[in-house]
């Protein structure tokens, strides 16, 4: 059984219910997913209290209240909504319940999940001022127990919130996404140029043939800066040999609960290389989409729902570590 202390602490860095003004990153919201049903209302004098002393951020002093109804059939771990003002993002919402999947609990208590038919009330702040009668709400995301999903998902919060589900859920855990190699007992495999800005990652191609005659490309990266890597997205697009024809693409991360030190390798999980039309493997190329480093730097353009699928298992990853060093630390969703 956790200690009061313990669970207390993992309360508060992954069971928030957070609210912002729309000044945080994020696409258009799609069409809503309908289970949870959000009413626009006037604050009440805690929201409006919550928000002068500075949630979730110092100088908010304007709050929204938001009435909250959940109608799905299945308890609900997380949402992700957008505050809309005339059709434009004015604000975000999201609530995120994974204490139990990072203490490894077996059942989490069903008061600390969203149960279906529940009712509860949130707010947001900003510092804008908000007709609520031109106020709306969309639901982005709804992430339930089981780990099913529901929503368009198209706002960058939602794939960041997913994202701290899995790394909650143990996605991040070591050799899942990557496989360590002492360095120097390895192959080099062939250099790839990445187009990229400058990164600090030297990447090239291993081809690993099996008993049966098939191939996977695998990734081969080594930490070539001075600071730790936490994590990494990256794209790769195959062509035909003989005609240069494009044939496929796969998007790829790469992350761990230990991060890649300088001067550190990492293997990806092996991707599956297709034999061409003149009877010669595929030829290939990576982009590299993001590059999160250990001192807060991203790097790339971020352009992949992985990337940030990937900042949100950092996230959780990062909050382990502090809870087992003794320290607590918010995850930033």
């Amino acid at each position: 059984m956790r200690s009061a202390a313990l669970k207390g602490i993992l309360l508060v860095a992954f069971c928030l219910v957070i609210c912002f003004p729309a000044s945080a990153q994020g696409d258009s919201p799609q069409k809503s997913a309908p289970a949870l049903h959000v009413t626009i209302v006037p604050p009440t004098a805690e929201d409006i209290a919550r928000c002068k002393q500075g949630w979730p951020k110092p100088s908010d002093s304007r709050a929204l209240g938001l009435d909250m109804s959940y109608a799905g059939e299945k308890a609900l771990r997380g949402y992700e909504l957008a505050i809309l003002q005339g059709g434009q993002p004015w604000g975000y919402s999201e609530g995120a319940f994974f204490h139990d999947l990072t203490s490894h609990e077996l059942k989490p208590p069903e008061r600390e999940l969203m149960q279906p038919g529940m009712n509860f009330h949130s707010a947001v702040c900003g510092s804008q001022d908000a007709d609520i009668s031109k106020i709306s709400a969309n639901v982005d995301l709804l992430i339930f127990e089981d780990g099913t999903i529901s929503g368009p998902v198209s706002l960058h919060q939602s794939q960041v919130l997913f994202g701290a589900y899995l790394g909650a859920r143990g996605d991040a855990d070591e050799g899942k996404f990557v496989t360590r190699v002492p360095v120097g007992s390895d192959t080099a495999g062939d250099p790839i140029t990445i187009e990229n800005e400058p990164l600090p990652l030297q990447f090239s191609g291993i081809i690993e043939r099996g008993d049966s005659g098939k191939a996977n490309l695998v990734i081969r990266a080594v930490n070539k800066g001075d600071v730790a890597v936490l994590g990494y997205v990256f794209k790769i697009s195959f062509y035909d040999h003989a005609t240069g024809a494009f044939v496929r693409s796969v998007t790829t991360k790469a992350v761990s609960t230990n991060p890649l030190p300088p001067g550190g390798i990492w293997h990806s999980i092996g991707r599956r290389l297709s034999v061409s039309s003149d009877g010669e493997f595929d030829t290939y190329k990576v982009s590299v989409d993001m590059v999160q480093l250990a001192n807060g730097k991203l790097l790339g353009p971020r352009r992949s729902a992985e990337s940030y699928e990937v900042s949100g298992m950092i996230n959780v990853v990062i909050g382990r570590r502090t809870l087992a060093d003794g320290t607590a630390s918010v995850a930033n969703f």
